[in-house]
């Protein structure tokens, strides 16, 4: 019973069945053993942990935004927003809508110009959570997490 090579998913009855049908194979399960349970994740990689570190970072670019000057694209990006329209030379009206939203929000500030930059990019670590999961697991997903939110252009 225990030589017969088949994994123990299967039960004698089923061994028997798959042994008749494997004519020529000496009588041996050829199926595939079976795999074992992924590893454990590391408990740093849990989502309430991986979740304080996004607001944790998203908290420490929250700061620095409203203490550091405007670049001169962000200043470019400010000069739309103060004229909304459907669409600009060379970019679509997004940045410019989500920047008015900001200034109208928080005041006509660089923390205004730049709050909802800071927000997209917490969204974004959401939907890197949930894509993870859907297509790999848990473990990868908030690799994948972390990877993006301490990357300085995110």
């Amino acid at each position: 019973m225990g030589g017969s090579g088949c994994s123990a998913r299967y039960s004698e009855a089923q061994r028997e069945v798959h042994r008749a049908t494997l004519t020529g194979v000496g009588g041996v399960c050829t199926s595939p053993p079976m795999t074992s349970a992924p590893a454990p994740a590391a408990p740093w990689l849990s989502l309430p942990t991986i979740a304080a570190i996004v607001v944790l970072v998203a908290l420490a670019k929250l700061y620095l935004s409203a203490h550091a000057g405007l670049s001169f694209d962000e200043s470019y990006y400010t000069f739309w927003s103060e004229r909304l329209t459907i669409g600009y030379l060379d970019h679509p009206p997004a940045v410019a809508w989500l920047i008015a939203a900001g200034r109208a929000l928080l005041g006509d500030n660089e923390l205004g110009v730049r709050v909802f930059a800071v927000v997209c990019g917490g969204l974004t670590s959401a939907l890197i959570w949930r894509i993870g999961v859907l297509l790999l697991d848990r473990q990868t997903a908030a690799l994948g997490v972390l990877l993006y939110t301490v990357t300085p252009a995110s």
